[in-house]
């Protein structure tokens, strides 16, 4: 059984290590070597999950979305070995900022998987605080003008989220305190969880509405978005699947936690959580079409994404909690995907407008269809029951609540199925000869196991079940 406290250890190690190493003797190739072992010790650790402690833990929620962590930080850590040489070729990633690529990614995985395994809410708050710092830094390697106005932007953005998530965790402990006493138990999600039902409940309702601006911020809710594009457009295309498959949703899992410990507040927090989520899925079609640069497109359709899984949450009870599980999980495996499909295929184009993918590099454009698909939420893969549960549910029991959802839901879709159309399937303009994708196992090897793990999910969970099921009845 290994210790939890390995995983993060472990990444922040290999990211001191690889500060040492010279940039141009295979970091890339150790990278992925640190990136496959930690990923392995975290699905390891997530199916068989060593006993917990005031400060790290694992429970029925957080261990499905630990074993996707382990998938997508290999996955990412071998999209990452055949996007670098053409970075460096073109002198985007030289320098300083080549050397430090391998340690800050290594720094975002330890800060990631230890915010996903802390059982102490300042453990989650620093852990955040650090994957911030990480990001920021990621962002601005290759120092253009863009990519450090893009830097700045989330570390002011991201700093206000973040002293807004340290002072409702300060009222947590406040609230808590006068219930189970000073000291480790008064910040410590398994002992709260137990006396959320005695907690002050204005105290503690003030301080989930703070906590929901400063981790919405992190989730990329509105009004708090604005940095997303941004981030996603100037960092190296890597860092945008990580922030899309990982930021975002342990961002959203903090909030789902945050939700059950004060639920008996004066407020409930369940609308608070609906309200934002429909207003980024509204927000997100309106915003799409203005987003000309394909990058900052796909960041915006995160938005959306993100506001669903919120809903659900946020509308609580047993199945909407599942909702919920599924439309992130849906998010993390096909939006970080499609990261990868737009990074190579900006290298390839020349950083022109990508187009006519399925006449100039077919497995790459199609692929892309496939991961809208189920964006979209279209049979057979994991995106279309939970949006069907979401938009029958909602109609069942809160039917005004459809227009917004429904209003946003349909703008998004023509907004995807028209990008889609001019990226993929508009002929190209000119019989110009685009260079041949080179180290293309880097890229197709990830696409396959993404786009497998839709299509199974999506047509049976299989033995997955009865752990979502558990899980949702930790976040209902």
């Amino acid at each position: 059984m290994i210790p939890l406290f390995i995983l993060p250890l472990f990444h922040l190690l290999a990211g001191l290590l690889f500060i040492a190493l010279p940039p141009a003797r295979g970091p890339g190739w150790l990278n992925l070597a640190a990136s496959t072992i930690g990923g392995g010790l975290a699905i390891a650790i997530a199916i068989n999950p060593p006993p917990g402690d005031p400060l790290l833990f694992l429970d029925a929620l957080n261990r499905p979305l630990l074993a996707l962590f382990g998938i997508l930080s290999i996955t990412t850590a071998v999209f990452s070995v055949g996007f670098l040489p053409a970075e460096i070729a073109s002198g985007r990633l030289k320098g300083w900022g080549l050397r430090l690529y391998h340690p800050l990614f290594q720094s975002l995985l330890a800060s990631l998987s230890l915010a996903l395994i802390a059982n102490n809410l300042g453990l989650l708050w620093a852990a955040v605080e650090a994957a911030t710092l990480s990001t920021i830094l990621m962002i601005a390697l290759s120092r253009t003008e863009a990519a450090l106005k893009a830097a700045w932007r989330t570390f002011i953005l991201g700093g206000v989220g973040i002293a807004l998530a340290l002072f409702g965790t300060i009222l947590i402990y406040i609230a808590a305190q006068g219930v189970v006493g000073t000291g480790l138990a008064a910040m410590t999600w398994s002992a709260l969880i137990q006396v959320a039902g005695e907690l002050p409940p204005n105290l503690v309702s003030l301080a989930f509405v703070v906590l929901l601006i400063g981790y919405g911020t992190k989730a990329g809710l509105v009004p708090m978005q604005s940095w997303l594009p941004d981030a996603h457009a100037e960092g190296p295309t890597p860092i945008a699947a990580v922030l899309s498959g990982l930021m975002l949703t342990v961002a959203l899992y903090a909030l789902v936690r945050l939700k059950s410990i004060t639920g008996a507040g004066s407020l409930p927090p369940g609308w608070p959580l609906v309200a934002l989520g429909l207003a980024s899925v509204l927000a997100a079609g309106l915003m799409l079409p203005k987003r000309g640069e394909i990058r900052r497109f796909f960041a915006t359709s995160s938005v959306e994404q993100i506001g669903l899984a919120a809903v659900a949450f946020g509308l609580g009870g047993k199945t909407m909690a599942l909702v919920g599980l599924l439309l992130a999980i849906n998010h993390m495996i096909a939006k970080s995907a499609v990261f990868f499909i737009l990074g190579r295929a900006l290298q390839l184009h020349g950083r022109h407008p990508v187009q006519a993918l399925a006449y100039r590099y077919p497995l790459m454009g199609w692929s892309l269809v496939l991961l809208i698909a189920s964006l979209l939420g279209l049979p057979p893969f994991l995106g279309f029951a939970p949006k069907v549960t979401l938009v029958s549910g909602i109609a069942a029991h809160a039917p005004l609540l459809l227009i917004p959802l429904v209003a946003g839901l349909l703008l998004v879709a023509v907004a995807l199925v028209t990008r889609l159309n001019e990226t993929v399937f508009a002929r190209p303009q000119t019989q110009e000869q685009l260079p041949a994708l080179s180290h293309g196992w880097t890229l197709y090897g990830p696409l396959g196991i993404h786009i497998g793990l839709l299509v199974a999910s999506g047509l049976s969970l299989g033995p997955l079940q009865s752990l979502l099921v558990a899980a949702a009845e930790v976040a209902r």
